[in-house]
């Protein structure tokens, strides 16, 4: 059962790129793709499943003959297993660029849950590489860090976050905070990785300025504690440069939303003509918030015959 295993969860993880979130296809189009992409699974997974020969060590009791194993079938077999693979291969990208084709057309809900499926599958990938870069880099030399727990620990984190985001998007549960969520993880991210390079950095490079000065070699004290001051004095000014930057780069709407309403606000202190002003007002509406139909209301200050009749704008 093991080796049907990576073949059962990869291609499972294509469909479900071809169906999220409301299982079904982009278009009737798509639809040879997809039942191709299932041959290709079902014949990788059952070759593997029928493949003669001796399996891994099992419980250390060594080699095991493959009980389901087809005698003589071996060259087929693996003829078999590689074509499928490699179609699978492309048909794994197609599903991603189907992904990203629903998300050009959809719009509102459906295309906050593929951007919380997005996400999941990019927490996915960092906690994988993340757990294998820790795992290599804290395993002695010359032993294998691929089985260590820190790489299963990364595999295990990585694998619950694709079915959580998919699950957020699906249930819709608070499915609005996905664009907060990654808002906060660019500005944070990149505010951090700054940081931490502005750290080393300083600290490496005025502990090689000391010692070719002096020649001491051990590290000072007074150059850790002076880099944390800094970095304490740059974090709220950096977090307002990089929130300004990721917003303008990748928020584009919020970012033109704000410098709008900051031009608004502008023109309300100088502006004296009612009429401009109504038709300003209704322009910054429809830009910023997008409104299928806006109008104005405006209750007259008179009490006279029109005191109960209002204004459209």
């Amino acid at each position: 059962m093991g080796n049907i295993v990576w073949p059962l969860n990869l291609g499972l993880g294509s469909l479900l790129l071809f169906l999220f979130p409301d299982g079904k296809l982009p278009s009737r189009r798509w639809r040879f793709v997809f039942w191709l992409d299932v041959v290709a699974v079902t014949v990788s997974s059952l070759s593997a499943l029928a493949h003669p020969g001796p399996l891994e060590h099992v419980n250390g009791q060594g080699l095991v003959p493959n009980p389901l194993g087809i005698p003589g079938a071996g060259p087929l077999l693996d003829a078999v297993n590689n074509l499928a693979q490699s179609l699978f291969a492309w048909l794994a990208l197609v599903a991603v660029i189907s992904v990203i084709v629903r998300y050009r057309r959809a719009a509102g809900t459906q295309r906050q849950q593929i951007k919380w499926f997005a996400f999941g599958a990019t927490l996915l990938v960092v906690f994988i590489l993340g757990g294998i870069a820790l795992a290599q880099a804290v395993t002695p030399s010359g032993q294998d860090s691929s089985n260590s727990f820190i790489a299963n620990l990364g595999f295990l984190l990585g694998f619950v976050m694709l079915p959580l985001g998919a699950g957020i998007g699906v249930l819709r549960y608070r499915l609005y905070d996905i664009d907060l969520i990654i808002n906060r993880t660019l500005v944070y991210g990149s505010l951090t990785l700054i940081l931490a390079a502005v750290y080393f950095g300083g600290v490496v490079g005025a502990q090689a300025v000391v010692q070719a000065l002096t020649g001491q070699t051990k590290p000072q004290p007074a150059l850790i504690v002076a880099s944390t001051l800094l970095i304490a004095a740059l974090f709220t000014p950096l977090r307002r440069r990089v929130q300004r930057l990721i917003d303008r780069r990748f928020f584009r709407a919020k970012y033109d939303a704000v410098h709008t309403l900051e031009q608004f606000a502008v023109t309300l202190r100088g502006e004296l003509n009612l009429a401009e002003l109504n038709a300003h007002l209704v322009g910054v509406v429809e830009e910023t918030m997008q409104p299928a139909q806006v109008s104005l209301w405006l209750r007259p200050l008179s009490a006279g015959k029109d005191a109960n009749r209002g204004r459209r704008v």
